[in-house]
């Protein structure tokens, strides 16, 4: 998942292909079987594309779609709003988006609202974009669950409201999304919503961590670093700043470099 800087900029630079390849390895539960002979084609779809042969497989996620992958479906709108082996065209990227997301597909109803968000291919309307994100995170999406506890904290949309934006990021932590575990250590880091709690938010950051999450090793790092919770530790600092580093967070790469010149 995206990183959320805790600012919803998302989606008027929706990142489509790290998605796509998600795709590949999860399928929801909820919206296709592993014996429904769509997922096949929705799968070679996948290799295909990754043999950089987009017009064949926009016709295997097409004959997939037929057979009833919703998976292939929002492929096909991946592959329009890209313009990849077609010309880009958002709004059909819109219309394969709904028919997925009509269908149960919780990423498909999560896109939707992105298009909302940003304006893409349809008139800007951040109402509706919050009712797609609540529809797919009531239907289990931990994207969507963080994307609108965001909405709550900053309150732009919807009324400010930290104890819905807690629940919705506990949600997706209960499900293992380390988005979510890093939304609740920012809650506790800065007293939103609940008592400024430094050592229940390195809790969660070290939580989100085990994950792999580069930005929970850069808070930990800033935790060691000035002492928050922890004894100051710059050693313990330079180590966390230097796993975060290594997965590509630029911030603690500068972290690093800073600490490196003391």
């Amino acid at each position: 998942m995206r990183k959320i800087l805790w600012v919803l900029t998302f989606m008027a630079s929706i990142s489509i292909w790290p998605t796509l390849a998600h795709a590949q390895t999860t399928t929801a539960p909820s919206t296709t079987q592993p014996t429904n002979p769509g997922n096949i084609d929705d799968k070679h779809g996948i290799q295909v594309l990754q043999q950089h042969n987009p017009k064949l497989a926009l016709v295997l996620f097409q004959k997939a779609a037929e057979e009833g992958s919703t998976d292939a479906m929002v492929n096909i709108g991946y592959l329009y709003y890209d313009g990849k082996g077609v010309p880009k065209d958002y709004q059909k990227t819109m219309i394969w988006w709904k028919k997925a997301a009509a269908l149960g597909n919780s990423e498909a109803m999560l896109n939707v609202g992105s298009l909302y968000d940003g304006g893409i291919g349809v008139s800007k309307d951040s109402k509706q974009a919050m009712i797609w994100y609540q529809k797919a995170a009531s239907n289990g999406n931990t994207d969507a669950m963080v994307t609108v506890a965001m909405q709550y904290i900053d309150g732009i949309e919807v009324p400010q409201d930290y104890t819905l934006a807690m629940s919705w990021l506990q949600k997706a932590a209960a499900l293992g999304d380390s988005d979510g575990m890093d939304g609740i250590g920012m809650l506790y880091e800065y007293g939103y919503g609940v008592d400024q709690d430094y050592r229940q938010a390195m809790k969660w950051y070290q939580k989100a961590a085990t994950l792999g999450d580069p930005y929970a090793m850069e808070m930990i790092g800033v935790f060691y670093e000035y002492g928050r919770g922890v004894d100051i530790d710059l050693s313990q600092a330079k180590k966390w700043f230097a796993k975060a580093a290594k997965l590509g967070n630029q911030d603690a790469k500068n972290e690093l470099a800073k600490l490196s010149n003391q």
